[in-house]
């Protein structure tokens, strides 16, 4: 059984505040700032981020989002790499779908198997 979810409030909150995290439902803005399953995001110009600032770097953890990493590639290259702007490219399938010609069954498998169907006894088609 899992632990149920803590109810934030307001003084949580206005603390959460007074430390430069703007407490969030969605963890981004406009999200209430109490409620169940709270996030966070750092305050622009807030305390927090200026503690971050003033950290020295070796103290830091080499550590970015995946929804910042986009924008971080293009502002180092200058906005003008293509490689930098482009998607992630999607992982690698390592199952195909096989299909019986007669009966047009579905299976999923490794690459390059000899399925025959157990009805149809024929071979099945990726």
């Amino acid at each position: 059984m899992s632990p149920p979810l803590a109810t934030y409030t307001a003084e949580w909150a206005n603390k959460m505040i007074s430390v430069g995290q703007m407490p969030s439902t969605t963890g981004k803005p406009g999200g209430k700032i109490v409620g169940q399953g709270m996030s966070d995001y750092p305050i622009e110009n807030g305390v927090f981020l200026k503690a971050l600032d003033k950290m020295p770097d070796r103290l830091k953890f080499p550590f970015i989002s995946t929804e910042a990493e986009a924008q971080y590639m293009v502002m180092i290259s200058g906005g003008s790499s293509p490689a930098a702007t482009a998607a992630p490219a999607p992982p690698k399938k390592n199952k195909v779908k096989y299909t019986c010609p007669s009966c047009q069954t579905n299976v999923w498998g490794k690459t390059d198997l000899n399925l025959i169907c157990g009805d149809c006894e024929e071979g099945f088609l990726s």
